[in-house]
């Protein structure tokens, strides 16, 4: 018998940034979701309710073997538009974001990730999960180490969940793939105080860099950096010193911090940041992406801060990421003519490199950031918190290796 007892708020969160409305199309096999089209209005963010059970590997159904199932949604559009997917339990916990890569960025080789807490206390298990969505017919997949080889048509997705190892597991394809990945219900490794939803939209290994900067997320008191690696022969140094030489395909790095590092790799490799909740319980575990500079851009950007109900509470933050020779040069535009460019005294420098940025706080609405030179190249990442609840997205990561789409 099928579970009907869900209790999750599963949001698609679409922003038109044009100066024309956009006419959007959301289409499923499922029957459990309405087709329909929408018209999102320009320049401003619209909010489609999903029904819960389009959820994979619901309420840990589906842990230790694969199933292949019918739930995808595409979406079109008559114009350029930010997807964000958004999940959070209806009692006011748990939840985590993230942007909905196009089809036109994606790849046929990644690797996969989950939270790895268990590695700490085995007391600590959450189910981490994979999902591998076709975007056309006949898309044959392979994983490894788990050898999952399989067909799948177009909308058809395979998950795979389990209490056990799962990052930087290879995922390969014949045709491009949608893969997103993530636990359940995740405690981090370095802040395990509650465990909470954690997931992420993962870039093809086309798109990494062989340098992430990172800095500890808000509220917790050390931050949580994991880092992917992609060739064997891989040296990974922080802030210029060596910490790990001659890493293997198979491995992955995980450190914490009090502050913020610099990364750096002889090989390409991948930057996940990790939150946590503090000691009073404020904040929660979830998976970012880490911007590298294949993610920087000079165009404006438009996002919605705090759309859904779920969100109206929470503190929220845009963080604003560029170079040193370009702060002081990125300003935020949003709700109530308001328009702030923050000094670049007030930019924070993240580990011994050249890039810095600056967290601020705003209120729930619609948000653009743009730069004053043409020159000037940013990334932004989105994030808030309340009590045992986080969030963070990178509405700035969702492009091609030469920046368009």
């Amino acid at each position: 018998m099928n579970d009907t007892s869900y209790s999750e708020n599963l949001n698609i969160i679409i922003t038109n940034p044009n100066s024309q409305d956009a006419s959007v199309s959301l289409t499923s096999p499922s029957q459990l979701f309405t087709n329909q089209t929408t018209t999102v209005s320009a320049q401003s963010t619209k909010v489609i309710n999903v029904p819960a059970p389009m959820q994979t590997d619901y309420m840990d159904y589906y842990v230790e073997y694969g199933v292949i199932e019918n739930k995808t949604i595409f979406i079109d559009s008559s114009q350029p538009i930010l997807v964000v997917a958004s999940n959070a339990h209806d009692d006011g916990g748990s939840e985590d974001k993230y942007t909905i890569r196009p089809i036109c960025t994606l790849g046929t080789d990644y690797r996969v990730f989950g939270d790895e807490a268990a590695d700490l206390n085995q007391q600590l298990k959450s189910t981490n999960v994979y999902t591998i969505i076709a975007v056309q017919d006949g898309t044959k997949v392979l994983t490894d180490p788990i050898n999952a080889n399989v067909t799948l048509n177009r909308g058809q997705q395979l998950t795979i969940a389990t209490y056990y190892w799962l990052t930087n597991i290879k995922v390969t394809s014949t045709k491009p793939v949608a893969v997103l990945a993530g636990a359940v219900c995740g405690f981090g490794y370095y802040n395990p105080q509650i465990c909470s939803h954690e997931a992420l939209m993962v870039g093809p290994t086309t798109n990494w860099q062989t340098h992430v900067p990172y800095y500890k997320f808000r509220p917790a008191e050390v931050g949580e950096f994991m880092a992917l690696i992609r060739d064997d022969l891989t040296n990974i140094y922080r802030d210029g010193v060596l910490i790990f030489s001659n890493l293997t395909a198979n491995h992955y790095v995980i450190f914490g911090t009090y502050t913020g590092a610099y990364i750096e790799a002889t090989n390409p490799i991948y930057g996940v940041a990790v939150g946590a909740a503090d000691l009073n319980g404020y904040g929660a575990p979830f998976f970012a992406h880490l911007p590298n500079d294949k993610n920087f851009v000079t165009d404006p950007v438009m996002f919605s801060v705090g759309a859904v109900d779920d969100d109206k509470g929470l503190q929220h933050r845009i963080r604003l990421m560029t170079r040193v020779y370009a702060i002081g040069t990125v300003t935020i535009n949003g709700p109530n003519n308001y328009v702030y460019t923050p000094n670049g005294l007030l930019y924070i420098r993240m580990g011994r490199s050249q890039y810095y940025f600056v967290d601020v706080r705003v209120d729930p609405g619609l948000y653009t950031v743009s730069t004053t030179t043409s020159t000037t190249t940013y990334c932004v990442t989105v994030y808030g918190w309340g009590m045992f609840r986080e969030y963070a997205f990178t509405p700035t990561y969702n492009l091609t290796d030469d920046g368009t789409c």
